[in-house]
């Protein structure tokens, strides 16, 4: 699942630490069919590895399921048939869940401008304008509308501390450094007059 918005230089050493975090590959859609299938959204760019036969896991490294069969139907939608899913109102008991799996399993990533989005986290965060620090990276997030990075604030920023989401675009994130382990942000005027919550 490598993904990236314009890195200059090497992706850094896996640490450890980063070796043994789990990443979100999928998330279950509507149900499919009255047997039991489900729409799923693929965050990886392998589909395979929804197949293993380990099975994946959730947020917190708990084995799920198998899934037992994927299809393609466009872009990153996919239809799939999960191992003890055998109708509709088990299928729809599943949506929204966040499918995950060992980043130890993935694949090494080796082209300059990719990475995987647990490498962002703990990145200082400056603004394009001025070139101040405002925070760190604390997580990566999608409710449906697209990747937003959560902020959390810097105390030179805010005394009271919180975080805020900014779209992962180009437009709004036109740096990410991984060597330098430095993300640039361009932040509209007045984005942070008011604390950022994703719709």
């Amino acid at each position: 699942m490598p993904s990236g918005a314009g890195t200059d230089g090497d992706v850094p050493q896996k640490t450890a630490a980063q070796d043994d975090a789990l990443l979100c590959v999928a998330r279950i859609g509507r149900a499919f069919g009255v047997r039991g299938g489900v729409h799923l959204t693929l965050f990886a760019d392998d589909p395979d590895l929804l197949l293993r036969e380990d099975g994946v896991l959730d947020e917190k490294g708990n084995f799920l399921f198998r899934v037992d069969t994927l299809h393609w139907r466009k872009q990153d939608d996919y239809t799939a048939e999960i191992e003890g899913i055998t109708d509709r109102d088990a299928a729809e008991a599943l949506k929204g869940k966040k499918l995950y799996l060992p980043r130890a399993v993935l694949p090494v990533i080796e082209e300059e401008d990719s990475f995987y989005y647990v490498d962002l986290i703990g990145i200082p965060v400056f603004a394009e304008t001025g070139g101040a620090e405002i925070g760190e990276i604390v997580s990566v997030q999608n409710f449906g509308a697209g990747d937003l990075l959560e902020i959390r604030k810097s105390e030179t920023l805010s005394a009271r501390g919180g975080s805020f989401y900014l779209p992962f675009t180009k437009e709004c994130v036109p740096v990410v450094d991984m060597t330098a382990r430095r993300v640039v942000v361009h932040l509209p005027e007045g984005y942070l007059d008011e604390e950022k919550k994703p719709s």
